[in-house]
């Protein structure tokens, strides 16, 4: 296979060489202070303008553990804007403010991780195990994360070795649910490591009590629900001093699942992966030099792999019939994020950043039949300004050229290449020491799939490899206050302006009406999100949110419609209390109002509101054990994540767990 370098990041190698030979002739003598997280763009302890002038939210291992998340798209959906969806593939895929995942960048220690065919990756797949902290910017992410962050940035920033600890844990639950873990840290001399692995299974989940009849589905347990996954991480540091750390990292996930047939399907699909299977190694260091100088730099692989399976009925025992088949995704993505900060002050930096991905994927639709062969580059250069003005006032701004480049497309001529101009520009204002007002603007845009471009649906619908990128506006205004000790809250305007949006548009071709996707759509995303908590007394602790969207299509001739599951309102309330005896009971609730949704005339249709109660008890044994008790969905509320696909009633779930 031959490597190809365009034109342009030729450019971009010589601007960013010439950089770093600057850096290389300072004076590396001095020490700086500055701190560090490797896995993210911010680089500094303190909150920076980029970070002060968007609405940037946290989720950190202390609040998942209160929460007892499982996964990551359940840690997202605790957030005002955050909703998660099961879709067909039984994949948890998340929205922020209504807007795709797809259309959302999502990344592990600052890294894009997707399916490279369609873009999307599973976010319930992630262990928490692994999670030190995830980071969620909705709407104008920074720049330097690089294309595709249309809708804002989801970063999940894995743990990093530190003091000597180790970490058992057991969890059963129902459904027969076993999950078993462990891991450990420490560091011997400059050299910190970690390790961490666990495996969970399950046979099925509980459906609701209410559930009623259905011709795919007999009700009390969901059909073809289980699963068995394994996964571990391990990780090395080297830190010989404050100014220079470098870390390798390698994880690995393996899966085998069902997939639940649509309830009310007619022509039901009878799918299950018997492999599903990702690892990452990740390469990063950071340097600090002397004379305000710091250089950042990630090398990554990631590799992806699975097997489906689609049988003749719902024994899941024979591959006979016309729509059986045995499909294999062979895929990878390799590159790399290189950062370089001058610091001109504490009050004044700038960031140059430089990023090269490259995705392959390949495919086997059927046994015994050819792999298909698809690959394409896309990277970006970027460059941010951060301005503390004064104790007041703090600015920040940057622009980004992004650029795909396709190298091989199996059987199809190669389209041009494309190039994109993002942009944002913030502004922090406080008013008071408690009071402050913050906004920002910007451009982005998302480039089209391998999937998009190219594929066909097994000759049901038309590739259209001319496709462009998808864009927005992306409007912000938000106030934030503080009260108190530990009283906060938060209101946030949000307007996202979307076209050039691609969707499915009906062409004659071989005669016959077939579809085709095209830059023919329209969105927009427009509402509000208001949060706060506080602690109006020992031991007790309150939080809220509420989120009002309207999440319009605009698209010519169907103005004003409702986009597909868009919960126009959805409220979360938590309550937490900690009694002398160190136990923490919590209560979480979520009220998620009608969603829409086409039925297969294409008719809009409405799925009814739902409010679930989850009820969460963890009592500390002494120094070292935990134990915890979790009750989900309290009141057995029967609701579907899309039409036909139900979600799990009343469950529980029990476990031990040991620090020391």
């Amino acid at each position: 296979m031959t490597v190809t370098i365009s034109k342009p990041l030729a450019v971009a190698t010589l601007l960013l060489s010439l950089l770093l030979l600057k850096v290389a002739e300072a004076d590396t003598a001095s020490d700086s202070l500055r701190t560090y997280y490797l896995g993210e763009v911010v680089v500094t302890a303190k909150k920076s303008p980029a970070t002060l002038t968007t609405n940037l939210r946290e989720v950190t291992k202390e609040e998942m553990a209160s929460r007892q998340i499982q996964t990551v798209a359940e840690a997202i959906q605790t957030l005002p804007g955050g909703y998660v969806s099961i879709g067909a593939r039984n994949e948890m895929v998340v929205q922020l403010r209504g807007i795709e995942q797809r259309q959302v960048a999502v990344l592990l220690d600052g890294v894009p991780i997707y399916v490279p065919y369609d873009g999307v990756v599973d976010l319930g797949e992630i262990p928490m195990e692994v999670v030190e902290k995830i980071t969620v910017t909705a709407g104008n992410a920074s720049v330097l994360y690089g294309p595709n962050s249309l809708g804002g940035t989801i970063n999940i920033i894995s743990r990093s070795p530190g003091r000597l600890q180790s970490h058992v844990q057991t969890t059963f639950g129902s459904g027969n649910l076993q999950v078993y873990s462990l891991g450990g840290s420490g560091t011997v001399g400059n050299l910190g490591y970690l390790f961490t692995g666990s495996y969970r299974r399950q046979d099925h989940f509980r459906l609701s009590g209410d559930f009623p009849e259905a011709p795919n589905e007999d009700g009390d347990y969901r059909n073809n629900s289980d699963y068995e996954k394994f996964d571990f991480l391990t990780k090395l540091s080297w830190r010989p001093n404050n100014r220079r750390h470098t870390a390798l990292s390698f994880s690995h996930l393996t899966n085998k699942k069902g997939i639940p047939p649509k309830i009310y399907d007619e022509r039901p699909r009878f799918w299950r992966f018997p492999e599903w299977r990702k690892w990452v190694l990740n390469l990063t260091t950071s340097q600090t030099f002397g004379a305000g100088w710091f250089l950042k730099g990630t090398f990554f692989y990631d590799k992806y792999d699975n097997s489906l399976d689609s049988y003749d009925d719902d024994t899941y025992s024979t591959q006979t019939r016309r729509y059986a088949f045995h499909s294999v995704y062979d895929d990878y993505s390799a590159g790399f994020n290189l950062y370089l900060t001058r610091s001109f002050s504490e009050k004044n930096e700038l960031t140059l950043g430089w990023g090269l991905k490259r995705d392959v994927h390949r495919d086997q639709p059927g046994r015994g039949e050819p792999f298909q062969w698809y690959e394409i580059e896309s990277y970006n250069l970027g460059l941010e300004q951060e301005w503390t003005v004064s104790k007041r006032l703090a600015l920040s701004g940057g622009l980004s050229l992004n650029m795909l480049h396709p190298i091989f497309a199996e059987n199809v001529p190669l389209r041009d290449d494309m190039s994109t101009l993002d942009g944002r520009l913030g502004v922090h204002l406080s008013l008071t020491r408690s009071t402050a007002l913050f906004a920002s603007i910007g451009r982005k845009t998302r480039f089209p799939t391998l999937k998009e471009l190219y594929s066909g649906y097994a000759g049901k619908n038309v590739p259209n490899p001319d496709l462009k990128e998808e864009s927005t506006t992306n409007m912000e205004l938000g106030l934030s206050l503080l009260w108190g000790r530990s009283g906060r809250a938060e209101l946030v305007l949000f307007d996202s302006e979307i076209t050039n949006l691609i969707v499915d548009k009906v062409v004659i071709a071989e005669g016959e009406e077939k579809d085709m996707l095209d830059n023919i759509g329209k969105a927009r995303h427009l509402g509000f999100e208001l949060g706060g908590s506080f602690s109006p007394a020992k031991g007790l602790s309150l939080s809220s949110s509420y989120t009002y969207l309207k999440a319009e299509n605009r698209s010519p001739g169907q103005e004003g419609e409702e986009l597909p599951y868009r919960p126009e309102h959805r409220i979360l309330l938590g309550v937490e209390y900690t009694l002398p005896t160190e136990s923490d009971l919590r209560l979480n609730s979520t009220y998620t109002s009608e969603r829409s949704y086409f039925d297969s005339d294409d008719n809009l249709q409405e799925l009814p509101d739902y409010f679930t109660v989850d009820f969460l008890l963890r009592q500390h044994l002494g120094e070292y054990l935990t134990f915890s008790f979790s009750l989900y969905n309290l009141l057995d509320e029967y609701y579907d994540s899309e039409y036909g696909i139900p979600m799990p009633g009343r469950n529980f779930s029990v476990g031990i767990e040991m620090d020391y």
